[in-house]
């Protein structure tokens, strides 16, 4: 088992490139295959942090993974976030819940590697999370598609627009866990220092 200690760490690189390969998949070769390459992108987050939890015990946790698979995450995001830009789909209800989204991330970035502070990963992020790949990929689906009934797919995009609100709420939540978290940080600090 210890020679397989690298595939969570492997799936999670493998996630962070096809934030770029499904861009090409949506415009070179189909939407819905783009669709479903995100589905397996999304999917792969999960996995690949089962399989670092579940065999621990032969070394499958990394560094490496803890600290790369948010990023992962991101970009697979941003890269989706950037795809439906450039389709020019969604006004405001697309971009305002991802706005609360950006500005998390870059508060939990500041918190993190400028100030310093110890922000592990919780519970109600890893929700957020998945709550936002799910509104992610409903929003993947393409807006006109010869097998797909129009009324259902602007249903599916209604239903993604509704889970990234969720997402964002979520987001704000998570980030006033990781707040409280940083503030006994700062109290911890405050009382060596006195």
């Amino acid at each position: 088992m210890e020679r397989f200690r690298q595939i969570p760490n492997a799936i999670t690189i493998h996630r962070f490139f096809l934030a770029f390969v499904i861009p090409l998949v949506y415009f070179w070769i189909s939407p819905v295959g783009a669709f479903l390459l995100g589905l397996w992108a999304f999917a792969s987050d999960w996995l690949d942090g089962f399989l670092a939890r579940r065999y621990k015990q032969y070394g499958w946790q990394s560094k490496f993974g803890a600290d790369f698979d948010p990023y992962a995450d991101k970009f697979l995001h941003y890269g989706v976030l950037i795809l439906l830009w450039q389709l020019g789909k969604g006004g405001g209800e697309l971009w305002w819940p991802n706005f609360f989204i950006l500005g998390y991330d870059v508060v939990v970035f500041l918190f993190r590697h400028v100030f310093g502070f110890k922000v592990p990963s919780s519970f109600l992020g890893k929700k957020k999370t998945a709550v936002l790949f799910v509104a992610l990929g409903f929003l993947l689906l393409p807006p006109v598609d010869p097998w797909i009934d129009a009324t259902v797919l602007q249903e599916t995009w209604n239903m993604g627009i509704a889970l990234l609100w969720v997402a964002a709420v979520l987001t704000l939540l998570t980030l006033l866990g990781y707040t409280g978290e940083v503030l006994r940080q700062v109290r911890a600090r405050l009382s060596q220092v006195a």
